[in-house]
């Protein structure tokens, strides 16, 4: 994955008791799994801080829309790797609460696009993540369905995306091209 280019990164949520989305020092936690993850698995994170400022939204590339965060985080190394400022999701899926890592807002990241993305790669590599290692080969196909009543959806879908999770069965989501990424919108039922 390019640094510097958009990233999303959902990351299995902590098996918690607690009700609401993580805050402070869970959403740091979060945030420096997703970073390390995206870091190939290399432990060279030194500091994550987070704040519930949300950034500026930024603009998608090729007239896609506008993309909102809830948190910015800032991420240190300890690697040489100049510090990065990310605008974070957290996503409400019932009993857990991932991250998204959505955008750069450092001076750091160059914020250009790759030309063509495997959507279905790179959906099965976050629904991975996702769900602790354990995901099948997934299959996406162009589409805009309406978010489910009650949904939250922050932006309208370009594709819809099926995969098989041991224990959970298949789940299909709607998602959009993120750069080079995808970012979850709402699960389909």
């Amino acid at each position: 994955m390019r640094r510097g280019g958009y990233a999303l990164l959902p990351l299995l949520a902590l098996a918690a008791a607690a009700c609401g989305a993580p805050s402070g020092k869970a959403l740091d936690t979060k945030v420096e799994a997703a970073v390390v993850a995206q870091q190939g698995g290399r432990q060279v994170v030194s500091s994550v801080d987070c704040s519930d400022q949300a950034p500026p939204p930024d603009t998608v590339a090729g007239g896609l829309g506008t993309v909102v965060a809830d948190h910015t985080c800032t991420v240190k190394f300890s690697n040489g790797t100049p510090t990065q400022v990310w605008a974070v999701n957290v996503l409400d899926l019932g009993a857990s609460h991932p991250v998204q890592l959505l955008y750069r807002t450092d001076h750091n990241g160059d914020g250009q696009p790759v030309a063509t993305v495997d959507v279905a790669k790179v959906f099965s590599a976050e629904m991975a993540l996702l769900n602790g290692g354990a995901a099948g080969k997934a299959h996406c196909k162009t589409g805009s369905p309406t978010a489910p009543a009650g949904s939250t959806a922050t932006a309208p879908p370009d594709h819809v995306c099926s995969i098989r999770i041991p224990g959970h069965g298949r789940q299909r989501w709607a998602v959009r091209i993120l750069g080079s990424n995808v970012q979850l919108l709402f699960q389909l039922g």
